[in-house]
């Protein structure tokens, strides 16, 4: 059973986010003071507390992979305050997300300054345990020419069931023997 005096943090991640080639950790919210109940959760308006507001995830490339995005709901500490490097406004919000400000950030293997956002860095920093909840959707952008070949056929698919049953007569066929004929010619019979 939980506290109703029980506080949570809530992260919302894109586990495969593509960077200069690479795939990366994104952050798309956190959120903190979120009081827990027994029965769903209570994410307040914290009118511009929030460490890192939502920000939906709309960019998703074309004729990429699917992309993963997970949700972590861990308890918060009773004296909990974020660290304090993360917290900086020195760093942009977009930064944030990448990663910047999370203790001593390191560039990602490869030469260059890129950076994810790192979860066990977070965890570490701000003293969080594992997980007590989590949950994940995956996205993925179907290309439009996809989804006209789809629609190209379910239109054709229309089409014939229209000329069907202007050919056919209910004198003729009863209903039953209309559905078997529909069924034999969708199976190509």
């Amino acid at each position: 059973m939980v506290s109703k005096s029980e506080k949570a943090i809530l992260l919302m991640l894109n586990i495969d986010y593509p960077v200069k080639g690479r795939r990366l950790q994104n952050l798309y919210w956190l959120s903190h003071n979120i009081p827990l109940t027994s029965t769903f959760l209570d994410i307040p308006n914290t009118n511009g507390t929030i460490p890192l507001c939502y920000d939906q995830p709309t960019k998703v490339w074309e004729g990429d992979t699917a992309h993963q995005y997970v949700f972590l709901l861990y308890h918060q500490p009773p004296s909990f305050a974020f660290n304090s490097s993360y917290m900086d406004t020195e760093y942009s919000v977009s930064e944030k997300r990448i990663g910047y400000g999370l203790g001593d950030p390191q560039p990602v293997v490869g030469g260059d300054d890129t950076l994810g956002f790192d979860l066990a860095v977070f965890e570490a920093d701000n003293q969080l345990g594992r997980p007590v909840a989590a949950s994940y959707f995956t996205m993925y952008k179907v290309r439009q020419k996809d989804l006209a070949e789809w629609q190209e056929i379910e239109i054709e698919k229309q089409v014939e069931r229209v000329r069907w049953e202007a050919n056919s007569t209910k004198d003729h066929l009863n209903e039953e023997e209309r559905e078997w004929e529909m069924v034999r010619a969708g199976l190509g019979w």
